[in-house]
């Protein structure tokens, strides 16, 4: 989500269309949180998977030649880069599929059944 969008959302928030100086939340505000949400819970977890990934290097550096912390140095850095490869897996598939389809996969949006009364 671009800085636009959120500044969007938000302005969307204090002022509906149809509403002048109302400060009403709507539906358009959840779509902000749940995004910034979204984006948070990502960079947490690259972040988390990085810290992780320099632990293991950490511990292999300081193992002494312990064969048993080696083995578990060897073990934090493997699983830091599996979660490495699943979460920019999950993210180049999700690309792929929007672009495939054209059904913006990245932005999260409630949409809704036209008006149709009279």
């Amino acid at each position: 989500m671009s800085l636009t969008e959120w500044q969007e959302g938000v302005d969307y928030i204090k002022s509906p269309p149809g509403c002048t100086n109302c400060n009403v939340p709507t539906i358009k505000g959840i779509e902000v949180i749940v995004a910034r949400i979204l984006q948070l819970a990502t960079s947490f977890a690259l972040l988390l998977a990085f810290v992780f990934l320099v632990y293991g290097g950490f511990l292999w550096l300081v193992a002494g030649g312990d064969d048993q912390k080696i083995a578990q140095a060897k073990k934090t850095i493997t699983y830091s880069l599996l979660g490495l490869v699943v979460l920019v897996g999950s993210m180049i598939i999700l690309k792929a599929v929007e672009v495939i389809t054209g059904v913006p996969l990245h932005t999260f949006r409630i949409y809704f059944a036209p008006n149709t009364s009279p």
